[in-house]
C-alpha cells in the first residue's frame, strides 16, 4: 500500500525523530531508502522502520546527523534545481562593491536557498580561494543549474555590480523530479513510494 508522509506521521507533527538505516544505490535508476521513525508517545507504534523507494533516481548527499528530525517530499524546493541540465555562467566586470559584504549576501543568500544540503563551493569560482573572486573587479563568479545562477545574478543586481548571465545549450526537461528530505540528507528522483517494514 503506498503511504504518503502525511499518512506516515498522521497527527505527531513535529513530534518524532527519524534516523536513516540504510541507502541502496544497487538497483539501476533506483534508491532505497531505510529509516526509523520515533514518535514520542513510545506506545508499540512509537517505533517504526519503512523503506522509501525512489524511481527514475538523479542525486543524493548522505549525512546521519541526528539534530534534523525533518521529513517531507516537494516537487518544487530549489533543492531539485541541482540536476537541472540547463547551465549558465556568471561573469562580472566593475565590480565596486565592498566585497567582504558581498560575501555575507552570497553566502546568506545560498543558505536560504539550499540551506546546509549543497556547499556554495559547488557553482563558486574557487580561485583565489571560497569566493575570493569577489576582491576582484571582473571575472567568472559561478557556473552552475540555470536556475540558481538567476538567484546569484540578483545578488549582483542589489549590489549595482555589473554581470551578465550566459546561457548553455537549453535542454527540456520533461521528467517530474520531487526531492525527500530525511534528516540532514536528501534524495532527488521522479517519484518514491513508502513501505512500512515493522
Amino acid at each position: 500500500m503506498t503511504k504518503t508522509i502525511e499518512d506516515i506521521i498522521g497527527d505527531y507533527d513535529d513530534h518524532y525523530f527519524t534516523h536513516l538505516l540504510n541507502v541502496d544505490w544497487s538497483v539501476e535508476n533506483s534508491i532505497q531508502i531505510t529509516f526509523r521513525l520515533n514518535f514520542d508517545d513510545w506506545t508499540e507504534g512509537g517505533k517504526q522502520i519503512w523503506r522509501c523507494t525512489g524511481t527514475g533516481y538523479l542525486d543524493s548527499r548522505v549525512n546521519n546527523d541526528p539534530s534534523f528530525s525533518d521529513m517531507r517530499i516537494s516537487s518544487d524546493d530549489p533543492l531539485i534545481w541541482i540536476t537541472d541540465e540547463n547551465r549558465s555562467s556568471i561573469h562580472f566586470t566593475d565590480n565596486n562593491a565592498n566585497p567582504d559584504q558581498l560575501k555575507i549576501a552570497f553566502i546568506d543568500t545560498h543558505t536560504k536557498l539550499l540551506d546546509v544540503w549543497v556547499e556554495q563551493d559547488l557553482f563558486v569560482n574557487k580561485l583565489p580561494n571560497h569566493l575570493g573572486i569577489l576582491e576582484s573587479k571582473f571575472g567568472i563568479f559561478a557556473e552552475g543549474p540555470s536556475r540558481i545562477m538567476e538567484v546569484y545574478a540578483e545578488v549582483f543586481q542589489r549590489f549595482n555590480v555589473k554581470h551578465s548571465l550566459l546561457k548553455g545549450r537549453v535542454q527540456k526537461n520533461e521528467k517530474s523530479r520531487k526531492v525527500f528530505c530525511l534528516g540532514a540528507s536528501f534524495f532527488i528522483a521522479e517519484d518514491f513510494v513508502f513501505e512500512r517494514l515493522k
